[in-house]
């Protein structure tokens, strides 16, 4: 009961990002999984050349913190202005926000989001979800037949810890806990 406990946790919480037990069971199972195993379904050349698709003929600029966002309701136009002191105008603007800088009123933006989008950002919640990638100058761990694991603490509060072998996927002897 504790080792699925574990595992339930430390699913449901990387899943939806949020604390387990700030989450309704409504929704739980209700996700349809597309064909395929599922540690290997992804796309060729992985999620960047989705991305790179996508992003294609557009001005894309990464790093870059947006301070303010302004949106000239009779002409459309929009101002983006930058940390930096720069400026750029467009017709349309794309911005990727964590959901608690915009939690915290960041990036400004006038005319306000609307009132049921500002009332998701308050309403939705974030957990801390950590990442850890080890390189390594072979996969030492296939020796002993292992790849992919499921680490159980000995602390009944805490999660499981997936272990994912990124050789498996091609990507050089390294896992992600």
């Amino acid at each position: 009961a504790r080792l699925l406990r574990q595992a339930l946790r430390s699913s449901v919480e990387a899943d939806a990002a949020d604390l387990w037990d700030r989450m309704s069971l409504h929704w739980l199972g209700h996700e349809h999984e597309y064909g395929g195993e599922m540690l290997g379904d992804l796309p060729e050349g992985g999620y960047r050349s989705v991305v790179r698709a996508l992003a294609s003929g557009l001005d894309v600029r990464l790093g870059t913190e947006a301070v303010e966002v302004h949106v000239d309701e009779p002409t459309g136009q929009v101002r983006v202005r930058t940390a930096d002191g720069g400026e750029e105008t467009g017709t349309h603007a794309v911005l990727a926000v964590p959901l608690g800088v915009l939690k915290a009123g960041r990036p400004v933006v006038t005319p306000p989001l609307p009132a049921g989008h500002l009332e998701a950002v308050t309403r939705l919640g974030f957990g801390r979800y950590e990442k850890v990638l080890l390189r390594f100058d072979r996969a030492h761990w296939r020796d002993a037949g292992l790849s992919h694991l499921l680490l159980f603490p000995a602390d009944d509060a805490s999660p499981a810890v997936w272990v994912f072998d990124l050789d498996a996927f091609d990507s050089g002897p390294a896992l992600a806990c």
